[in-house]
């Protein structure tokens, strides 16, 4: 399955039970934009992972924020397909 319509359907499904999700969605379309277009979630490795998360900038606040949203979106992936 391609990596980024699972992100739009995890953004639905959060929207679905009430949440606004404005933050979560503008961090999860950003790190797509990071991968290869059209990529399997299969295919998403730690290093990319890694790189979107740190880039060149140390650890703050808003890295804990993209954690916490890259950690959701896998959380959900892996408790619905795995």
């Amino acid at each position: 399955m391609k990596f980024c319509c699972l992100v739009e359907r995890y953004i639905d499904y959060r929207r679905s039970l009430g949440e606004r999700c404005e933050t979560n969605a503008i961090i999860l379309r950003a790190f797509c934009h990071t991968l290869h277009r059209g990529i399997a979630i299969k295919d998403v490795r730690v290093r990319q992972t890694t790189r979107f998360l740190y880039g060149n900038r140390p650890v703050t606040s808003a890295w804990h924020i993209r954690y916490n949203a890259l950690k959701g979106f896998f959380r959900f992936f892996r408790k619905n397909n795995g």
